[in-house]
C-alpha cells in the first residue's frame, strides 16, 4: 500500500468517528515510535487530536495490517480521551473497549522485535546468537553500552529475554 492509499484509508477511518471534525492525521519519520495520538488545544476549535503515523514504519512493516492496527490503536486513545477524559497514554479498560470497537487488537501494537519488521531498514540490529532463538531487535540510535560493545566486544552487554545469552550487535549500513 502506498503512502497516499494509506492516508486515504486513515481519513476514511477518522470520518467514521462521532468527533471526526476534531481529529487530524499527519506523518512523521520517527524510528522509535510507529504511531502517536496527541491532544492539543486550538483557538476557535477547542480540543483537537493529532494522529501521527511514522512513514518509516509504513515502509518497514512487511504486512500492512500491522500499521493499520497502529492507526486504530491511536484512534482508540483519542476516543477514550474524548468520551471519558482518560489520559492519552493509558491502556486501561476504557481504551481496550474503544480499541475493540474500532477493530484494533486491545494491546500494545509495536515492539522492536516484531517479526513483521524488515530489520535491514534499521541502522543497527541486535540479535541472539542461539540458533534456536530468533530474537532480534532493530534500532537506529546506539546508547553507550551498545556502542562500546560494537567497538570492543560484541558479545558483552544486554541479554536475550528468552534464552539469557548476550545479544550480538551488527551495523546494517
Amino acid at each position: 500500500m502506498t503512502k497516499d492509499e494509506f492516508e486515504q484509508w486513515a481519513l476514511s477511518q477518522i470520518a467514521k468517528l462521532d468527533f471526526s471534525d476534531h481529529v487530524y492525521f499527519g506523518w512523521s519519520n520517527w524510528k522509535s515510535v510507529a504511531g502517536m495520538a496527541t491532544r492539543t488545544y486550538r483557538r476557535g476549535e477547542g480540543t483537537v487530536y493529532l494522529i501521527t503515523i511514522s512513514e518509516f514504519y509504513l515502509d518497514t512493516f512487511r504486512d500492512i495490517e500491522s500499521i493499520k492496527d497502529t492507526l486504530l490503536h491511536e484512534l482508540a486513545h483519542a476516543m477514550a480521551n474524548y468520551h471519558n477524559s482518560i489520559p492519552m497514554s493509558s491502556h486501561g479498560r476504557e481504551w481496550k473497549f474503544y480499541a475493540t470497537v474500532l477493530g484494533a487488537k486491545p494491546q500494545r501494537c509495536f515492539h522492536a522485535n516484531n517479526k513483521n519488521l524488515d530489520l535491514s531498514k534499521f541502522k543497527y540490529t541486535a540479535y541472539c546468537p542461539n540458533p534456536d532463538c530468533d530474537t532480534s531487535y532493530g534500532f537506529s540510535r546506539m546508547g553507550k553500552l551498545w556502542r562500546y560493545n560494537l567497538e570492543n566486544d560484541p558479545t558483552d552487554g544486554y541479554e536475550c529475554a528468552l534464552c539469557n545469552l548476550h545479544m550480538h550487535v551488527r551495523k546494517n549500513f
